[in-house]
């Protein structure tokens, strides 16, 4: 049908929206989730409260929380954007942009 109507795609809207509710269900603390790589890949923005455990965290040590495999690819901070290090340190205030697969952030 989409070849007879010459459409390039074709949006099932229940599915993209119980698609949302999933994501959002299984990312509760995630300001935004995003996915690519046709649901392999996930790239999600967490902000750090001033409670959080990791605040002081270097990223190199972040694994050994985790028990995952997530990259953190960006930071912001106010108006700040950073690609860091290892040595970085998880701040409050921070938005982190982590990417890994769907079972790195269960």
């Amino acid at each position: 049908m989409r070849n007879q109507l010459g459409f390039s795609m074709i949006v099932n809207p229940e599915l993209e929206a119980a698609s949302e509710i999933c994501r959002v269900l299984s990312f509760p603390s995630a300001v935004k989730v995003d996915t690519f790589s046709r649901g392999k890949v996930e790239l999600a923005e967490f902000f750090v409260e001033d409670h959080s455990r990791l605040n002081g965290v270097e990223l190199n040590q972040l694994h050994k929380i985790t028990k995952t495999n997530i990259l953190v690819c960006a930071v912001s901070h106010n108006e700040d954007v950073i690609i860091p290090d290892g040595n970085y340190a998880i701040k409050p205030g921070n938005h982190l942009y982590i990417t890994g697969t769907h079972q790195d952030f269960i």
